[in-house]
């Protein structure tokens, strides 16, 4: 045997060790190894293209709860990682003093009270039975001083008749003159405190026992403000939780002195969770409020939870991007605040249209391609790919549902390979019990490929 014959030997012997085949000795015949491969059969779906932003959990509300009076802290009631309804008392300060203060301010208050009486009292009499006497006694008065004056004038009249008939002295008449004058003047300032009483002074008593009414109620007003204060300083004393959610802080201990700039308890509902992320410029218009994305939290053993958008911030900030807020019911309490999460806002998405696993297409020297059982053999067809998750590819053209795609061993085929499916759809496929393997009567063609027709032993 020559070099070249030799040569070609050793090239047959390794084709037909890497088939798996052997010759027979009497028939010519070779026995072919079946490739094992998984298909699946090609279906409808939905396969979609997302941009991914990150982002940490926080509670969808928090509440630092202060106490509005300083002081000693008279009963804690809760602590960090306990649960709490709205209205739930936190805490409870110390309220001696403020209940001593009251006390004193009760007693003001009626004293107060009695003096908004009494000046009533005085006002209801302004014009009552003794103010009445004292315009009567006015108006006698002047009466009787009206008399003695018109008495005065018909002596002084008569005497001035008499004084011109020369019947009496100088003396006489001007003596009658001077009681006449005085009477005058009594009579004038009778009239005058009798107009007084009568209308003037009830005026100014009315208006000075007003005054001193509104003076009392004033001061009762001012006292009851005071109690109200007092009152609601007590009742702040029982410091509630505004929310309902789970102590996160507790920075507060009985009989301790608290002052009111110290934050004693942060509260926070944790029924729902929100995450920030910040977005680009690229898909900011395409996001609205209300919107469901979808939100993965590793930590919270979550590879996919629903959220919604909550806000969207119009403005971009120094860095160019957008804050976006996203809700997530977190009824389980299995989100914690602080959780990275990764939030997707889809890019595209393809509906109805085949889709498969990626790894089935096989791309390779500008080409992509599947390989599709029929009868037994792996057929090479082309595809157009279109949407690509990198887990799954939408096929746009090359597949009809409902073909059995090669989803796995394709990277061992080659258009024409004699396959055995050993599994469809994920489930295995029972192997028929046969003596010997499947053998194929073949001959080489001048490409060094093998044709022929399968056929089992003994057939």
């Amino acid at each position: 045997m020559n070099y070249k014959n030799i040569t070609l030997a050793v090239a047959l012997a390794a084709t037909l060790a890497f088939t798996g085949c052997s010759a027979k000795e009497t028939t010519g015949e070779q026995v072919i190894n079946e490739i094992s491969v998984e298909v699946a059969t090609a279906q409808t779906g939905a396969v979609e293209t997302n941009y991914v932003y990150s982002g940490k959990t926080a509670p969808v509300e928090t509440a630092e709860v202060f106490s509005t009076i300083g002081g000693k802290v008279k009963k804690v009631n809760f602590d960090i990682g306990d649960s709490v309804k709205a209205g739930d008392i936190l805490f409870e300060m110390d309220t001696e003093a403020y209940e001593t203060t009251l006390k004193s301010q009760q007693a003001s208050y009626t004293a107060a009270m009695a003096s908004v009486s009494a000046a009533q009292t005085t006002l209801d009499t302004v014009n009552g039975a003794t103010m009445q006497i004292q315009i009567e006694n006015a108006r006698v008065a002047m009466e009787n001083a009206k008399l003695v004056m018109d008495t005065a004038k018909i002596d002084y009249d008569n005497k001035a008749v008499l004084f011109e008939q020369g019947y009496i002295s100088q003396t006489d008449i001007d003596d009658a003159k001077d009681k006449f004058t005085k009477a005058e003047t009594a009579y004038n300032q009778a009239q005058h405190t009798y107009e007084l009483t009568k209308g003037q002074m009830i005026e100014e008593n009315t208006k000075k026992a007003q005054d001193s009414l509104n003076a009392a109620q004033a001061s009762a007003n001012a006292t009851a403000t005071q109690m109200e204060t007092t009152k609601k300083s007590i009742r702040d004393a029982k410091v509630k939780s505004p929310i309902s959610g789970v102590i996160t802080a507790n920075n507060v201990t009985a009989e301790t002195v608290l002052s009111t700039v110290t934050v004693p308890f942060v509260v926070a509902d944790t029924s729902k969770m929100v995450v920030d992320v910040s977005v680009s410029e690229q898909i900011i218009n395409s996001l609205s409020n209300g919107q469901h994305v979808n939100v993965k939290i590793a930590a919270a053993d979550s590879d996919k939870l629903t959220g919604t958008i909550k806000t969207i911030n119009p403005a971009a900030s120094a860095k160019g991007t957008y804050d976006v807020e996203i809700e997530i019911e977190n009824a389980s309490g299995a989100i914690k605040s602080g959780m990275f999460s990764e939030v997707s806002f889809s890019k595209e998405k393809g509906y109805n249209s085949v889709v498969l696993d990626r790894n089935a297409v096989v791309s390779k020297n500008n080409e992509d391609y599947v390989f599709i059982e029929k009868d037994g053999i792996a057929v090479k067809t082309n595809v157009v790919m279109g949407i690509d998750d990198g887990k799954t590819v939408q096929i746009l053209d090359g597949i009809n549902v409902g073909d059995k795609v090669i989803v796995k061993g394709q990277s061992y085929l080659k258009d024409g390979d004699v396959i055995k499916v050993v599994a469809i759809d994920g489930n295995t496929v029972e192997s028929a019990n046969t003596d010997d393997a499947n053998k194929v009567d073949s001959t080489k063609t001048n490409d060094g490929k093998t044709v022929g027709s399968a056929e089992k032993k003994g057939e």
